[in-house]
């Protein structure tokens, strides 16, 4: 991987858009590559001053560092290479199945093709909120979250990611059933009163 070096292209409009030329980290074929792309800043319309504020904003992560070349890294990849391998061993048997089976049933197929990085807190946030029909357990959803939470920590640790993205989520309020309060009968009550008489 060469030297990240610092960006600052020249704005260039190209049919209804500014546009800049930059280079990012992409995960391809099991790697992490250097890739050329153009990324569209804003219409046309915008002045040109105003555009090399929102290109030096829109650059700063990658040029302060903030965004690592490890965020590149395919989220399966990780789950499968590192998470795996040196996170799920150090928990409990039944804890390690229950995890798996989150992980497979609801994470991969989710979350699986992104690369670490495009797991951000609105998308994860939006992740949760598409839940509010699904019919799960608030408990189900609360170790969903655990356990995401739990894989983006460790990348956070391993200096892949700057934060995870699952701080502040909020779960959705699920609808329960009303349920009757149970009750006695005042002739149950005059019962229970004559047999402790």
């Amino acid at each position: 991987m060469s030297r990240r070096r610092y960006q600052c292209p020249k704005p260039r409009i190209r049919g209804q858009w500014w546009v800049i030329d930059v280079y990012r980290d992409v995960w391809e074929n099991g790697a992490i590559r250097r890739k050329h792309t153009t990324e569209r800043l804003c219409v046309k319309d915008t002045p040109e001053r105003q555009v090399a504020k929102i290109r030096d904003e829109y650059l700063r992560p990658t040029n302060q560092g903030l965004q690592g070349v490890g965020g590149a890294t395919n989220f399966q990849y990780y789950v499968e290479s590192t998470y795996n391998k040196a996170h799920l061993p150090l928990l409990a048997s039944s804890t390690r199945s229950r995890y798996r089976g989150i992980i497979k049933k609801y994470l991969v197929p989710a979350f699986g093709k992104l690369s670490l990085r495009d797991v951000t807190a609105l998308g994860v946030q939006q992740y949760f909120a598409s839940f509010t029909t699904a019919g799960l357990q608030h408990e189900t959803l609360d170790k969903i979250r655990d356990v995401l939470a739990s894989i983006l920590s460790t990348a956070v640790r391993y200096g892949l990611i700057v934060t995870n993205p699952c701080e502040g989520i909020q779960l959705p309020r699920l609808k329960r059933g009303k349920r009757a309060k149970p009750y006695i009968t005042p002739q149950q009550f005059a019962a229970l009163v004559d047999m402790i008489q």
